[in-house]
């Protein structure tokens, strides 16, 4: 798990590779759920919907998020179609005395 501070950002990477010959591929469909554990509150993502989610190369998918919330964190890479895949992974945000929270 990673720690950040309010007002940072961070690139959030997911590849995706074909289980049997372990080359790159791209997913017929791919979501990008974060979830705030304190709050409950979840934001989805959809590549080819929401420009924040970017295609960096075959298999390859970025966004560039940025901590403007503090809590616990959770975000979930998943795909579906003849790929089907996830990742997951955690961060906390924490409150920052250079930066006020909106």
């Amino acid at each position: 798990m990673s720690n950040y501070l309010y007002g940072q950002s961070f690139r959030l990477t997911y590849t995706i590779t074909d289980a049997v010959t372990e080359e790159a591929v791209d997913p017929d469909n791919l979501t990008l759920t974060i979830g705030n554990l304190v709050t409950g509150a979840v934001t989805e993502l959809v590549y080819g919907e929401d420009a924040e989610l970017v295609r960096s190369g075959v298999g390859v998918y970025i966004i560039d998020y940025k901590c403007d919330e503090v809590g616990h964190f959770t975000g979930c890479f998943w795909c579906t179609g003849a790929i089907q895949d996830a990742k997951e992974t955690s961060w906390v945000v924490e409150a920052s005395l250079a930066r006020e929270e909106a």
